[in-house]
């Protein structure tokens, strides 16, 4: 959150703070204008009085029937098992690892690439890798959800990975490491799949529809300058009015100029909260009595619309391709927002190639740590980094006892709260032909 309002538009930031969070922040901050006033003689009438009497017991009373909750739920209380009143030491913590994180960016421009490259030889003319935003894998049809939200991944032709666990259940966190080397210590930002692709001569393009950065703001948009030619909708519009699908005629307009081999990155704004601004009502949608629901499917919907399309516009270059999609991170199960468990780190995973004949499932386990090796292989380039690194040497792992994710400090994935099975679904009746 605190990233996001510092390094973005103000649009994208407020989308963060939900109901709950400016009830807090509003009651939080009239409570220390209030203490602030107690401090003071005021002149106030008896009306005026009896308002502010009352309400500071309705403040106090909040608070303490929050602090009990909390030590019922805990049975017992600290200040970090209080929800509401660690937010203080908790927003602090975070600013404090804010800063520290835009240090260690402003030394990555300077830091030097060390891709040591033992073969390289690409058997397609054009990748696209395509990073999605919020899609969880649960709420596909194509892994079994019960609407009909991703037709066109249910019946192409290619490979479905149906264990991919991202690598952190934030968008800032996330993409930058599955893009780059992971290390024990400290993930090699500057050693991106982006640099290695301009290494061995390929032309490398980051098409997106998050909004632009600075090279210093973050470390996606660090990796995003690393791309030859960058493309931002948000140049052109808007967050509240510029939609995914907008990116397909400025991809197409590079099939038809570059012949080159070359790797383009498409950064979708996907399912990003809140939905209703993700979805175009023109297209195909959704409509069940759950409005947050619906406009939650009809966002990943509308992303298969656009994979079908850009596939389909990809066969029509004439030239050998292959795409894969994945998401950043998924959303919480039933209230579907940001925040740290199990399901909001099982994403998609599809490798969708212009020679695929059949339909195939793979059930390893894929790390979203080691994803970079993902991809060196998906671009068929060798390189001595991967023998050589002391985190993790491949993508594929024998047991989830051995995936990291990322939450200021890499911790086990099986140490995210579990998901219990249950999922938001329209009613039986609204379920027939969708």
């Amino acid at each position: 959150m605190i990233a996001s309002l510092l390094e973005t538009n103000s649009n994208e930031a407020l989308e963060f703070f939900d109901k709950k969070i400016m009830i807090y922040g509003f009651l939080i901050a009239t409570f220390f204008i209030i203490f602030y006033q107690l401090n003071k003689p005021i002149k106030a009438s008896q009306a005026q009085y009896k308002f502010f009497k009352y309400f500071s017991i309705l403040l106090i009373v909040f608070f303490t029937v929050s602090i009990a909750k909390d030590y019922k739920k805990h049975n017992n209380f600290t200040l970090r098992s209080s929800e509401l009143l660690y937010i203080f030491p908790h927003t602090n913590n975070q600013y404090d690892f804010y800063k520290k994180t835009k240090q260690e960016l402003q030394n990555l421009s300077g830091h030097q690439k060390n891709w040591v490259v033992t073969d390289s030889h690409q058997n397609y003319q054009n990748y696209v890798l395509i990073i999605g935003e919020s899609a969880s894998k649960n709420y596909l049809s194509a892994y079994g959800y019960p609407v009909q939200t991703s037709p066109f991944l249910n019946r192409v032709n290619g490979i479905k990975y149906t264990n991919m666990i991202a690598p952190a259940p934030y968008t800032t966190q996330s993409v930058p490491r599955l893009l780059s080397i992971p290390n024990q210590d400290k993930v090699e930002f500057y050693n991106n799949i982006v640099a290695l692709a301009n290494q061995v001569g390929m032309n490398t393009y980051w098409v997106s529809n998050q909004d632009k950065s600075d090279i210093a703001d973050n470390e996606i948009h660090y990796i995003a300058n690393n791309s030859k030619k960058t493309h931002y909708l948000s140049e052109i519009a808007p967050t509240s009015k510029r939609f995914d699908y907008q990116l397909l005629p400025i991809i197409k307009n590079i099939l038809e100029q570059d012949h080159h081999h070359k790797l383009i990155i498409v950064h979708l704004m996907g399912s990003h909260p809140k939905f209703h601004k993700r979805v175009d009502f023109n297209k195909a949608h959704f409509k069940f009595d759950n409005d947050y629901l619906s406009d939650y499917l009809s966002s990943l919907l509308q992303t298969d619309m656009l994979i079908e399309e850009l596939y389909s516009d990809l066969k029509n270059s004439n030239e050998p391709f292959s795409i894969v999609y994945t998401s950043d991170h998924a959303l919480t199960p039933t209230a579907l927002k940001h925040g740290i468990s199990q399901f909001s780190l099982q994403t998609p995973l599809f490798k969708i190639s212009s020679d695929d004949n059949t339909q195939k499932t793979n059930d390893d386990i894929i790390s979203g740590f080691g994803f970079v090796w993902f991809l060196t292989e998906w671009l068929n380039i060798n390189t001595d980094n991967q023998q050589k690194n002391n985190f993790l040497t491949h993508y594929k792992v024998d047991s989830l006892n051995d995936v990291k994710f990322f939450d200021n400090a890499a911790k086990p994935y099986l140490s995210a709260p579990a998901f219990n099975g249950e999922l938001l679904k329209p009613n039986n009746d609204e379920l027939e032909g969708k």
